[in-house]
């Protein structure tokens, strides 16, 4: 465990000092929405409890202190309170002995660090990570079994304390990309783990986004208090777009779809008239790439989940044929690299519109020879 992944309050901070000890204790939600992604891979491909641990307790955290009542995801967490920075969450060894059982305080002390010298100010601790349960079970005689459940009871214990507290400040705008990243993470965790309720809480956020910042066939970038405004920008539109495309795999519904190419056709309209050269980051602001890439981007992303995503893919692609040349793009690319998998895995959504997935792989064969590819 490191400084940006609170052990104690299950969630991620901002950054870490310069001995990747002690955080600087603000919270924002895109941190936690993209690692909650990377811990969900992560568990996905390794099976290790603790990265599925991380994942159920960052959701936790994030429906208990960054959830909107009416569905969106707030920004950040402060991190002082009363004026001091960390204070609602760091400790000191008297206060946790104070309150703990003698055998949870062994555990808890050892685990915790708080056996060592302190961590911040040279007076609290900031609890993380320092022993290993099996070291502690070694050394205390105790099971690893006990060593856990005195562990997971000392830490409940702490948690009901630190709520007692004054609670850090929160800045309550509701940002579309951020929330965006926050969705795809909650419905990928929900869909994988078979947490409805966290499914359910992906699509309260994407229905608050588009009750409050999609106005007039044109998306916002920010919210607060009911006030929604400033132009949405490129990211707004994509991490959007590879949202709902998330959101389709874990509950599938039709309007999703919909809107998805509402979204996409809202930002070709803001772009200026020569669309087939550059993408812009917004309707006034610098060039930052193609539509084609931009597209290829938010519709690749849905390929993750195999064959259920292809067929997902070749329905968005008999609504709207044109986006078989982002995915043509995004082809190329992965031909390149020599990850010929997922270029097969494209080549069969194209197939929806060029025939078979055959001929949707040699046409990517044929685009990469007339660019002059080599595939490696």
């Amino acid at each position: 465990s490191t400084p940006l992944y609170s052990s104690a309050a299950s969630d991620v901070y901002k950054r870490q000092d310069e001995r990747w000890l002690v955080p600087h204790f603000e919270k924002m939600l895109y941190d936690n929405a993209q690692l909650l992604r990377s811990n969900l891979n992560i568990w996905k491909i390794s099976g290790r409890a603790l990265f599925r641990r991380v994942v159920n307790e960052t959701t936790d955290y994030v429906l208990r202190e960054m959830t909107s009542p009416e569905g969106g995801f707030y920004s950040t967490q402060d991190a002082d309170s009363e004026g001091e920075e960390g204070k609602f969450y760091v400790w000191t060894a008297a206060e946790v002995k104070a309150h703990l059982p003698p055998d949870e305080f062994e555990v808890v002390s050892r685990h915790f660090g708080l056996d060592q010298p302190a961590n911040f100010e040279n007076q609290y601790w900031h609890l993380h990570i320092n022993g290993d349960l099996r070291e502690i079970a070694e050394k205390t005689g105790w099971s690893l079994s006990d060593c856990e459940r005195l562990l997971a009871s000392g830490r409940a214990i702490l948690d009901d304390l630190r709520e007692q507290r004054a609670h850090p400040g929160r800045d309550e705008k509701i940002l579309t990309s951020w929330n965006a990243l926050m969705i795809d993470g909650m419905a990928r965790a929900g869909s994988l783990l078979g947490r409805g309720d966290w499914i359910a809480s992906a699509r309260r956020a994407s229905e608050f986004l588009r009750q409050a910042l999609w106005r007039d066939g044109r998306l916002l970038a920010t919210c607060r208090d009911g006030r929604a405004h400033l132009n949405a920008y490129l990211d707004d539109y994509a991490f959007l777009l590879d949202a709902q495309l998330e959101l389709l795999q874990a509950d599938f519904r039709s309007a999703d779809i919909e809107w998805a190419i509402e979204l996409a056709d809202a930002r070709v309209k803001a772009n200026p008239k020569n669309t087939e050269s550059l993408y812009y980051l917004g309707a006034a602001h610098g060039a930052l790439g193609g539509y084609e890439a931009m597209m290829a981007r938010a519709f690749f992303a849905a390929l993750r989940n195999g064959s259920k995503a292809v067929d997902l893919h070749e329905k968005v692609l008999k609504l709207d044929p044109k986006f078989a040349d982002a995915y043509l793009t995004i082809g190329l690319y992965h031909y390149v690299v020599g990850s010929l998998p997922f270029a097969v895995k494209i080549a069969a959504v194209m197939g929806g519109v060029r025939g078979s997935r055959r001929e949707g792989l040699a046409e990517i064969e044929r685009a990469a020879k007339q660019l002059s590819l080599i595939h490696i």
